[in-house]
This record gives C-alpha cells, structure tokens and sequence, in this order.
C-alpha cells in the first residue's frame, strides 16, 4: 500500500514518466505498494507518432491515472484496444524495461 508519506515523497520528488533518471527501484517503490490506480478526468488516442520512436506504437493512448492513494500522473495505457479506454476505468501498473536501470509505468486494464 502506498502510504500518505510516500505519496507526498512522491510529489516532492518531481518524478515524471518521461525524465530517463527514473530509477528502477524508486519507481517499484512508489507504484508497486500503490492499491490500483482509475483512468482519471482525460486521456487521449494518438493516432499519428510524436516521433519515430513511437511509429510501431500508434495508435496508443496517454491517460492521466490517478492512483489510489491520491497522486494523479500521465502515462500509457496498454496491452488494451485504444478505442475500448474509458474514464474511470480500473488499471493496474505495468513495468516497461528501457534498459537495466530504466523502467517506465505503463498501465493496462485490470483483468487483461
């Protein structure tokens, strides 16, 4: 369970999806002990890449997720069909290795 404190860490921290410092065990941390996390007030379908990077990935949605315990972040949901993404949908975390050091929360759907 995330715990208030680890939350208010969390913020004070300034952690951010997109920042490569991330630290895989900061991020285990902060969203493993998180209860489950809503697909919140916004999310949107990408249907063109923002870089070639991200070619093979369109269409993908980047959803604003609120986890239990309060903190709201940007991130992906996947492992789902875009058009299926719903606010208030239930998700779970879902790590993306970048390399050894490097994660990224992802999330999918619950029951997926």
């Amino acid at each position: 369970m995330l715990t208030k404190q680890a939350a208010l860490e969390y913020i004070d921290k300034g952690i951010r999806v997109n920042s490569i410092n991330i630290l895989k065990r900061e991020l285990r941390e902060i969203y493993g002990q998180s209860r489950g996390s809503t697909v919140s007030e916004s999310f949107t379908i990408m249907h063109r890449a923002i870089t070639k990077a991200y070619l093979s990935e369109a269409p993908y949605v980047i959803a604003l997720i609120e986890l239990d315990e309060g903190p709201t972040m940007m991130s992906n949901v996947i492992k789902c069909d875009p058009g299926s993404v719903e606010i208030g949908m239930q998700v779970e975390v879902v790590f993306e290795d970048w390399s050894v050091e490097i994660s990224i929360p992802n999330f999918r759907p619950v029951n997926v």
